[in-house]
């Protein structure tokens, strides 16, 4: 019975020994930025290979609501990095009133990525989502024009 037992766990040392050497998380932290204000916070714990959904609302400056979606996946890569797939779109429909503007200007702003971006452990790096085009925004009379960015850091579990 003893024989049995010592056995077993001898068996399960070198798989312990496996997964300590070989981690299968990773932890994403990012905000998305819309300019300089932040539009949402994240930082969670995810197995490579999994995705990582971040949503949120946006609230433009003349209070128009819209909403960003990111998918993010992490997979390993070379060297000891991490290769994360950034995966979403953005969109802002905009209120009837705007809708029957004379100007020509658009009534909703709409984008999407889909990119792949390689990250050392503990970097970070700044990924440029694209423009939000908020032409219809206007602040005496000056058009205004925003653009979105994911700030992204990986590192190992």
């Amino acid at each position: 019975m003893m024989k049995c037992v010592l056995a077993a766990l001898l068996a399960t040392v070198p798989f312990a020994t496996v997964l300590a050497a070989t981690p299968s998380n990773v932890f994403l932290s990012g905000q998305v930025l819309r300019d300089d204000e932040v539009i949402t916070s994240f930082a969670a714990p995810i197995l490579l290979g999994a995705t990582l959904p971040v949503s949120d609302q946006v609230s433009s400056k003349s209070g128009k609501v819209g909403v960003v979606k990111l998918a993010l996946t992490p997979t390993k890569s070379a060297g000891g990095s991490f290769a994360v797939s950034v995966k979403g779109d953005w969109s802002e429909r905009l209120d009837s009133v705007a809708q029957n503007s004379k100007d020509g200007i658009s009534t909703e702003w709409k984008g999407a990525i889909s990119n792949q971006v390689e990250l050392a452990p503990g970097q970070t790096q700044v990924i440029p989502l694209g423009k939000c085009n908020t032409a219809i925004e206007k602040l005496a009379d000056k058009v205004l024009v925003c653009s979105l960015k994911l700030v992204l850091s990986a590192r190992a579990q």
